[in-house]
């Protein structure tokens, strides 16, 4: 007995271990674009915030789910933070989150994503699990607001990346970028909550146009992908790794004879 205890124990840990992970990608849209659809993704249901009174967001029940915060979130009318022709917008104080519990499970949500810093982060979560989580310091380090910079598109098609900043439209707050930024669940993974989070002694994370589908739309070439981590080691097959262990496990038993 003393002998297949261990084994069974590694046989629990491969299985663990092998099993598949949630699939999230994520793409930007061309400059100046402020909604899904206009980036070419059809059939979303939106809340642009428009009819929402000013104030504290707590306990708005929008059109894609409930929206909830302790502090910090709150409906503001648009100014050169926002959309140019968006009107209201959602802004994330700093120190706070936001939590969206969306409608159902779905596979895609899309935001506008205005003058962006680098303290803004969002957490895509599914039954209470936080599945992916990315920081935008990391989408402002593909997008340097140089004369050289360029961003490629799934078509090929290249952009300037100095142009995603300044508001669309006017050209207001040309030192911060404006993009709309799209969370694809892949592989059949979905997803039910969004949680929206400014970092502490940062600025505002002001944001717009929340849209969902239930499944993964079908991508416009236009848009471009945006890495979010390196590539996962990759797992030793299961039989390689029992055999390792019933080795190890028979000279120990061995040793000890």
């Amino acid at each position: 007995m003393k002998f297949h205890s261990p084994l069974l124990s590694l046989l629990a840990v491969l299985s663990l271990t092998s099993a598949s992970q949630a699939g999230i990608s994520i793409y930007l849209s061309p400059n100046g674009i402020e909604t899904a659809e206009a980036s070419g993704i059809l059939n979303v249901t939106t809340e642009t915030f428009n009819s929402r009174a000013n104030g504290s967001v707590n306990n708005f029940e929008g059109t894609v789910g409930t929206y909830t915060t302790l502090w910090g979130g709150n409906v503001d009318n648009g100014n050169i933070y926002s959309g140019a022709t968006q009107g209201k917008y959602l802004g994330i104080q700093a120190d706070s989150s936001t939590t969206l519990t969306l409608t159902g499970d779905v596979a895609y949500f899309g935001l506008y994503f205005s003058a962006g810093d680098g303290g803004n982060s969002f957490a895509v979560k599914s039954n209470g699990t936080t599945i992916f989580s990315f920081n935008t310091a990391a989408l402002l380090a593909m997008l340097p607001r140089t004369d050289e910079g360029r961003i490629t598109a799934i078509n090929g098609q290249q952009y300037l990346t100095k142009n995603y900043y300044g508001q669309p439209g006017t050209g207001h707050n040309g030192t911060e970028p404006y993009a709309y930024i799209h969370i694809i669940g892949t592989e059949g993974t979905t997803f039910d909550q969004i949680v929206l989070s400014e970092a502490p002694n940062t600025a505002v994370f002001e944001n717009d146009n929340h849209s969902i589908r239930t499944t993964a739309p079908e991508l416009p070439d236009t848009l471009v992908h945006i890495p979010t981590a390196p590539a996962p080691l990759p797992i030793p097959e299961p039989s390689a790794a029992i055999i390792g262990g019933i080795g190890a496990l028979l000279l120990l038993r061995r040793r000890r004879a």
